[in-house]
C-alpha cells in the first residue's frame, strides 16, 4: 500500500490478498485505489485475471439499495472515524446494486444508512481486466477535518458459489472484514480539501 501525492489529490493505493488459497485465488489479482475529497472518497477496485471463474451477480434492472450483497460476489468498503468506535459499512455490486450501514460498534447497532446517496459508479470489463469506480458522497455525514481509518475488502464467489474473502489485511483466525484492526489505511483530514483536480 502506497500513496502518491499530486497537487492537493492523494492517491492511495491498495493490494486486497484472499484468507485462504483456492483454486480461483491462484490466477487472480485485486487491487485499486482511494482517494479522499471534500465530502466524498472515491474508490477504484480492479480485479484481474481469470474472470471467467468468477460468478459474477446477474444484471440488475435498477440501482438501488439491496441488503445481503455480500453474499455474492461484492467489493467492500468499511471506514470509520481515528478513535471512535462507530464505523460504516459499503458495500458495491458491480451489477449496480449497493447499500451503506452504520454500526455503533463492532458488528453491533446495524442499521440503513440513510444519509448517505446513491454512489455515483462505473464498471468497465476489458478481457481479463473488470474494474469498478465508485464516487461515496457524505452528504455531511462525516467532517472534512476528521482522520479516517478504512478497510477494503472483496467477496469473489467461484462458479461453484464458494467464497474467497480478500482484505488488505487478515488479522483473526477466520475472515473479518469488521475487525478495526484491518482498518489499516488512514486518510488524513484537513481543514479544506479541494474538489477540483
Amino acid at each position: 500500500m502506497y500513496s502518491i501525492k499530486h497537487a492537493e489529490r492523494v492517491t492511495t493505493h491498495f493490494q486486497l490478498h484472499p484468507f485462504a488459497a483456492g483454486q480461483i485465488t491462484e490466477n487472480l489479482h485485486v487491487y485499486g485505489s482511494l482517494v479522499r475529497r471534500s465530502g466524498a472518497i472515491e474508490v477504484a477496485y480492479m480485479v484481474e485475471g481469470a474472470l471467467d471463474r468468477i460468478r459474477w451477480p446477474t444484471i440488475s434492472q435498477g440501482t438501488g439499495r439491496c441488503h445481503e450483497l455480500w453474499r455474492q460476489s461484492c467489493f467492500e468498503l468499511f471506514f470509520g472515524i481515528k478513535d471512535e468506535a462507530a464505523y460504516w459499512e459499503v458495500n458495491l455490486s458491480p451489477n449496480g446494486l449497493w447499500n451503506v450501514y452504520s454500526f455503533a460498534d463492532y458488528r453491533t447497532g446495524m442499521r440503513e444508512e440513510r444519509s448517505v446517496g446513491q454512489p455515483v459508479c462505473r464498471v468497465v470489463r476489458d478481457g481479463n481486466l473488470l474494474s469498478l469506480t465508485c464516487t461515496l458522497d457524505f452528504n455531511g455525514l462525516i467532517d472534512d477535518c476528521a482522520d479516517l481509518e478504512l478497510g477494503v475488502s472483496s467477496v469473489l464467489q467461484a462458479i461453484d458459489r464458494s467464497a474467497s474473502y480478500w482484505a488488505i489485511d487478515h488479522h483473526g483466525r477466520k475472515p473479518d472484514f469488521h475487525d478495526r484492526k484491518s482498518f489499516s489505511v488512514v486518510l488524513s483530514g484537513a481543514k479544506e480539501l479541494n474538489n477540483e483536480y
